[in-house]
């Protein structure tokens, strides 16, 4: 299992929408894939998302996590504050591209 950062742009809580504090989770996953599907399904069903979209835009590979847990899930959050910095450089990073496809963009390429 990897630990990975999950972060939605903006937050319905924030006055700037979009522009504003992110939406971020701590996500226990095998894959970047698994982390997008669990965050979506959350965001579409657990937050509002009236004035963003109700999707991670960002997730960033932090490592193995070494506990003893095995499952998969939601470890923290969602917590609301901006999303750290240019994380492309250290860790593999992933930015969604598009409104409707949501592809996946390696920041490494």
């Amino acid at each position: 299992m990897n630990l990975y950062l999950a972060v939605r742009w903006g937050s319905d809580q924030s006055e700037d929408g979009p522009d504003g504090e992110d939406t971020n989770f701590l996500v226990r996953a095998p894959s970047r894939d698994e982390t997008a599907s669990m965050v979506d399904a959350y965001l579409a069903n657990q937050m509002t998302h009236e004035r963003v979209e109700p999707v991670c835009h960002r997730l960033v590979e932090l490592g193995e996590d070494g506990g003893k847990i095995t499952e998969a899930g939601i470890v923290i959050g969602p917590w609301i504050a901006f999303a750290i910095g240019n994380t492309g450089d250290v860790y593999k990073t992933w930015i969604r591209e598009g409104q409707t496809d949501y592809r996946w963009k390696d920041m490494h390429e």
